[in-house]
């Protein structure tokens, strides 16, 4: 049996269930503003690298020469040394 495209993916099944804990962390973090009266209707809440809601996960073997590249891309994001960028798929 083939496993649903979405195992491929991920390096294993611990960073997939990571990485669907982040998103439910979205989901609580959305209901808890809304106990607690903080939750702003009409607005977007943003999930990125500067409020640490995602980021470089489990690296495989053949991913981890490039590790340290990407991380000090990231924190250039971070820093705002990278700006402008797209929010939309070919923008």
């Amino acid at each position: 049996m083939t496993p649903p495209s979405i195992y491929r993916h991920f390096v294993d099944k611990t960073h997939l269930m990571f990485e669907v804990c982040a998103r439910q962390f979205a989901l609580f973090d959305t209901a808890k503003d809304i106990q607690d009266g903080k939750f702003k209707g009409g607005t977007d809440t943003v999930f990125d690298l500067k409020s640490d809601a995602v980021g470089l996960g489990k690296v495989s073997a053949a991913g981890q020469p490039f590790e340290a590249d990407v991380q000090k891309v990231a924190d250039q994001i971070k820093s705002g040394g990278i700006a402008n960028i797209p929010t939309e798929v070919g923008k």
